[in-house]
């Protein structure tokens, strides 16, 4: 089984990270209704038949998106402000009387982010490329490529461009916000497997049906003198629901008997997206 090491990051999951959605780069409508109009069979701009009104009108649903991410996981404090001149700007908004003590003073006076996420959507891949920037470091902690060929131009009527988006944008936040959420207990048993568990995670987290999470334990080892924490893998499995803000039942897939073995003997477990 895989094992990660990371640092024992349970009690920093407390503190909600500030993060501010700035403006992406979006195709104007002239702009796809140009390229609509080269004449290529590689183009499916040309070939599909689409819009520019309705390619730009979808193409524009993407930093709403991406703020809705952020909104509904309770990890986040979301920054509504719009920002062209990125690091610059929210470093000098952070020397203004606005802030006291680093915590941000909302009510019309300017508001500070930790984190900006940034977007470009590239008419030549057809991709939306992410970028995450901590603005304290002023660089790039993190990236992200969203494929939404299918999205834009496949044979399905209405196919959803959101769902890839906010896989995209959890993918973006694995590593630099990497989150732990809490197996309850086995919700569903057969003989000496767990078939379902409860986790302490739900929309609040940012889980939907169909997320995939790996099960793990927590262990620690001896490193050069000192005790390290990672977090050994057990198992996987699908989320088959989610109840509320706070809770959603896991499908394992794998694992089955070691996850039963582990909770019947009082061992803690946690779920991470899986990478």
């Amino acid at each position: 089984m895989a094992t990660c090491l990371w640092p024992d990051i349970a009690q920093a999951q407390e503190k909600k990270t500030t993060i501010s959605v700035v403006d992406f780069y979006i195709p104007s409508e002239a702009a796809i209704a140009k390229r609509r109009d080269e004449k290529a069979d590689d183009n499916p701009y040309y070939t599909r038949g689409h819009t520019a009104a309705s390619l730009h009108q979808k193409l524009s649903l993407l930093p709403s998106i991406v703020s809705d991410f952020f909104g509904k996981d309770d990890r986040f404090t979301l920054v509504d402000r719009k920002s062209h001149d990125l690091v610059n700007k929210e470093r000098e908004l952070q020397k203004s009387e606005a802030f006291l003590d680093g915590y941000v003073v909302a009510q019309g006076q300017g508001i500070g982010a930790s984190y900006l996420v940034s977007g470009e959507f590239d008419m030549v891949t057809n991709t939306l490329n992410l970028a995450l920037y901590s603005v304290g470091e002023q660089t790039i902690v993190g990236t992200e490529t969203v494929d939404l060929f299918e999205c834009l131009f496949a044979n399905v009527i209405n196919k959803p461009i959101r769902e890839p988006v906010l896989e995209g944008v959890r993918r973006l936040c694995q590593k630099p916000f990497p989150l732990l959420m809490s197996v309850v207990e086995i919700a569903e048993q057969k003989k000496d497997e767990a078939k379902t568990i409860l986790l302490a995670a739900g929309l609040g987290r940012g889980l939907r049906k169909g997320t995939k999470l790996d099960i793990k334990t927590k262990e620690t080892r001896s490193i050069e003198g000192g005790e390290q924490v990672y977090f050994k893998t057990i198992g996987s499995g699908t989320v088959e629901k989610v109840e509320d803000q706070n809770f959603s039942i896991l499908k394992l897939d794998t694992g089955q008997k070691e996850v039963k073995t582990k909770l019947d003997a009082g061992v803690k477990l946690y779920c991470t997206f899986q990478l």
